[in-house]
């Protein structure tokens, strides 16, 4: 049921975490923190998040959280608030904050999704806003907190069936790697992104046209 009442905001996070490689400023260097949201849960435009340019050097939320959403959410046809409506809307409420710059908000909003979602056992649920506090962290310059969380989706990722070739991973990969140069662990930083990159090629030999491993490989490669 949540699965089912939980695919706008799936596509609004899933840019959140994907922003195009066109979007990027390839003539100057990436920001700390900067993150994108490509669409609005009400699928209006969303209001970039400062500060810079891509979703994030980091898009890192925003901007990536796009394509690879985890497939949550979707409208419900149900006139009555269900409990899956309340936690949509909770998480819708959480990223207009973000918008907004009202981190701390943003923050008990999320905990209280995360609440929700594990009230309701919503596995998919749980890891979603998982992700999203990890963004949020990346996009405040809390590495070390966004790194671990991150750590944790994509344990949560493994045991859901996914694999290292999967986007979700490569993606969450390209994001710790670029975590790690904004805090000058070159050398981390250079292997996360190598391995990355070269896993997303073999990607893009198997499905060529897909788009969404085509900007996140742009991505990846814009921060490296």
């Amino acid at each position: 049921m949540i699965v089912k009442n939980i695919c706008k905001l799936t596509q609004v996070m899933g840019r959140l975490r994907m922003v195009p490689a066109m979007e990027f400023h390839t003539s100057a260097p990436l920001r700390r923190g900067s993150l994108c949201f490509a669409k609005a849960p009400s699928g209006g435009q969303v209001a970039r998040l400062h500060p810079p340019h891509p979703h994030t050097s980091t898009g890192m939320l925003w901007a990536f959280t796009a394509a690879f959403t985890f497939n949550l959410f979707g409208s419900s046809d149900e006139k009555e608030e269900t409990p899956e409506d309340k936690l949509v809307n909770t998480i819708k409420r959480s990223i207009l904050c973000i918008q907004r710059e009202q981190y701390d908000k943003a923050e008990q909003m999320l905990h209280l999704a995360l609440r929700m979602a594990q009230d309701l056992q919503s596995k998919d649920g749980i890891t979603y806003v998982y992700d999203v506090m990890a963004n949020l962290a990346m996009e405040r310059e809390q590495f070390k907190k966004a790194e671990k969380i991150f750590t944790d989706v994509m344990k949560r990722l493994f045991a859901d069936g996914h694999n290292e070739e999967s986007p979700k991973i490569l993606h969450i990969s390209s994001k710790i790697a670029h975590m790690a140069q904004l805090q000058g662990d070159l050398e981390k930083s250079f292997q996360g992104f190598t391995w990355t990159l070269q896993q997303l090629a073999k990607l893009l030999e198997k499905i060529p046209e897909d788009k969404d491993i085509q900007e996140l490989y742009g991505l990846t490669k814009n921060w490296y």
